[in-house]
This record gives C-alpha cells, sequence and structure tokens, in this order.
C-alpha cells in the first residue's frame, strides 16, 4: 500500500520509529550534557543529637519503671548504617547528603506511660525539581546515614529501610523487641554481640531485595516472624540462645537459607535437619519451626 508521497505505509512508520529513537537519543545526550556541565551542590553534614523531653510532672511513673524508647526509623536512598553508640549517650543521628534533594527529619515525644519515642526520617525532597533532584533519581548521588543507639537504654526498635543498602548492627544493645521492613535495597542485620537481655520478638518482612541476619542467636528472641518476596534471603540462626522460640518462616518468589547451629533441638523440620547433632541435649534450646514456601525453595541446613 503506497500514499500519496510516494512511500508505503509501512515505510512511513519506520521512518517515524527512528524520529522517535532520535529524540530519546537526543534527550539522554542533553541530560548528560547537563549532568556533566551542572556544578554539583554541595553536600552537608548533619549530626544530631535526640534531646528526648522529660516525663510529665505528676505522671505517676516508677522511678526505673518506664516503658522502652520507641526508636522508628523510615530510612531510604542511601547508605544506611544502624548500630551502637556509646554508654551514657543519648540516642543520634549522623548524615552526609545534597539539602537540594533530600531532607532529614527528626522529632522526640513523651509517651503516656511515661516512656520516650524517637523518630528519623530521610528521604527525597518531595516536588523538587533541578539537577540535584535529577542526579538522585539517576541513582548518582549516594548520600549517607549513620543512627546510634545507646546500649544502655532499653529500645522497642521499628524500622522501615528502602531503596538503597542497609546494615543493622544490633549486637550489645538492650533491645525489648526489633521490627524491620525492607523494600527495594539490600538489607543485612547482625548481632555480632549477645544482646542484654533476651528480646520478646524478632519481625522482618522484606520485598524486592536481598536479605541476610547473621547469628540471630546472640538475640534470642521468643517469637521470630519471618516474610520475604521477590529476592534472595540468607537467616543464620547460629549464637548464645538462651530460651525456646517459635519461629516462623514464608517466602515466595525467591529462594531461602536457614543455617541452624548445631547446639539446639529443631521441630517442625523433617529429614537430617531435626537429628539431633552432636551438642543437643535435654535442656538445650529448642527452635519450633513453621516453613512455608511458593515458587521458590527454602533450604534448611544443619552447621
Amino acid at each position: 500500500m503506497e500514499t500519496r508521497s510516494g512511500r508505503s505505509l509501512p515505510a512511513k512508520l519506520g521512518l517515524g520509529c527512528l524520529g522517535i529513537v532520535g529524540l530519546g537519543v537526543v534527550a539522554v545526550v542533553l541530560v548528560a550534557v547537563i549532568l556533566a556541565v551542572a556544578p554539583e551542590s554541595p553536600r552537608v553534614d548533619v549530626d544530631r543529637t535526640a534531646e528526648l523531653p522529660q516525663p510529665a510532672p505528676g505522671a505517676g511513673v516508677p522511678e526505673g519503671s518506664r516503658a522502652p524508647l520507641r526508636v522508628e526509623l523510615d530510612l531510604g536512598y542511601g547508605d544506611i548504617r544502624v548500630e551502637p553508640g556509646k554508654p551514657g549517650e543519648p540516642p543520634s543521628v549522623e548524615a552526609r547528603y545534597d539539602p537540594n534533594a533530600y531532607v532529614l527529619e527528626q522529632s522526640a515525644s513523651t509517651a503516656g506511660d511515661g516512656g520516650f519515642a524517637w523518630t528519623v526520617r530521610f528521604d527525597r525532597r518531595a516536588g523538587a525539581f533541578n539537577v540535584s533532584a535529577l542526579r538522585a533519581m539517576l541513582g548518582l548521588t549516594t548520600p549517607t546515614v549513620r543512627v546510634l543507639l545507646p546500649p544502655d537504654e532499653r529500645i522497642d526498635l521499628h524500622a522501615r529501610v528502602r531503596r538503597g543498602g542497609s546494615r543493622l548492627e544490633l549486637g550489645g544493645l538492650d533491645l525489648a523487641a526489633v521490627e524491620i521492613e525492607a523494600r527495594q535495597g539490600g538489607a543485612a542485620v547482625t548481632f555480632a554481640s549477645p544482646t542484654a537481655e533476651p528480646i520478646a520478638r524478632f519481625v522482618l518482612h522484606a520485598e524486592q531485595g536481598g536479605v541476610a541476619v547473621v547469628r540471630l542467636g546472640n538475640a534470642s528472641p521468643a517469637v521470630v516472624d519471618i516474610e520475604h518476596r521477590m529476592g534472595g534471603g540468607a537467616i543464620d540462626f547460629s549464637g548464645a540462645w538462651r530460651n525456646d522460640a517459635d519461629v516462623t518462616v514464608r517466602s515466595s518468589m525467591g529462594g531461602m537459607s536457614l543455617r541452624v547451629p548445631e547446639d539446639v533441638r529443631v521441630e517442625g523440620v523433617s529429614g537430617e535437619v531435626a537429628a539431633p547433632g552432636p551438642g543437643p541435649e535435654v535442656g538445650h534450646p529448642t527452635l519450633r519451626f513453621s516453613i512455608e514456601s511458593k515458587m521458590g525453595e527454602t533450604k534448611v541446613v544443619r552447621r
């Protein structure tokens, strides 16, 4: 079929597609030129210490019976680190970032039970349209955020990390409970040393990214709840278990590896893993597993 210009319709469509591709190439080149020529905004170094308020007068909270410090972290788009700080110092956050592209917020408040709540948020600046924002959208800038938690303060930790690399070193802290949500990025949670006390629960819900938990036994949680979708995961249950644990693991659209130490008893897992190794004896902690896998394999090994 020919048109009045003498070219066939498929030929004209082909020229049109080439034109669209050409415009796309030009746009990419223009963006590259802008990013190369425009000066990068200076990054700022921020060091903020939480100023936790005191309980309201007449709150009637006995000394030493205050609820744990509730730490709420909402961190994304960067190199994220959470780790113990120095004894006797309040929680704090250190960051290095471009203020034209990112925003850091923190707040502290007093709860009704006399406890404290500390919130830290780090995110891209909403509505920003400039060279800094463009660099951030293309992943050409990597901010760093470091949160320091006091090892001598009882803490109830709630963390949401996303779209970046996150490492949470929680060994040595006095943790009541840990709940972590990880999305669209790699996340590693480690307990290099035992926590001050066994924690009540460890919750990790991850999606679209790889996750790893190392030496979870050093936290000795009574309840473990791990859910992972679309990505690989490796959970290491080694460490100094001090009590039994109910462990639920759900995974879909990805593989999961569970490493169980030889000095604990295992229930809910068949095969060689269930057989006692050289270490487990009467009185040793028991890990009771409930495992569910969809569109992927969950492998349990003893080491």
